[in-house]
């Protein structure tokens, strides 16, 4: 969806779009709650790729790639 400007940049790297996503996971939602704020946390894929289901499929698409650039100073 479009990203609205109070979005900060650090979270859409530049991008105009963002996706939204809830977890059907009861302790997922409980520890959203307990947060009181939105959480942006980046895919655990590839863009493009299929979505992993396992930590190893996530190890195994990661493995060796520069996939993080945070900058928490920015948020």
């Amino acid at each position: 969806m479009k990203k609205k400007d109070i979005i900060p940049e650090a979270v859409s790297c530049g991008l105009d779009t963002v996706a939204i996503r809830m977890p059907k996971h009861e302790i997922a939602i409980d520890f959203i709650k307990e947060c009181g704020v939105p959480i942006a946390a980046p895919s655990a894929n590839i863009s493009g790729k299929p979505s992993p289901t396992t930590a190893e499929d996530v190890f195994t698409d990661m493995n060796g790639k520069n996939f993080c650039n945070f900058r928490w100073w920015a948020l």
